[in-house]
């Protein structure tokens, strides 16, 4: 088995900013990889925030 290749186990999460259910991919390949957000913006969720947010909560942060 080749350890490159390891996908890891999708997790059922819970936004704790509005409370919507959404999947984790993990830290390497998640959808929310895809999203520009400042630093400072990173900063205020990783501060306010103990986990990952939903996509819609997440795209208020965006730089677009």
């Amino acid at each position: 088995m080749d350890p490159n290749n390891i996908k890891i186990a999708p997790k059922n999460k819970t936004c704790p900013k509005c409370g919507a259910g959404f999947e984790c991919q993990g830290e390497e390949d998640c959808w929310c990889e895809s999203y520009q957000i400042l630093q400072k913006d990173f900063l205020r969720i990783t501060q306010s925030y103990s986990d990952c947010l939903c996509s819609s909560c997440l795209k208020e942060y965006t730089s677009d």
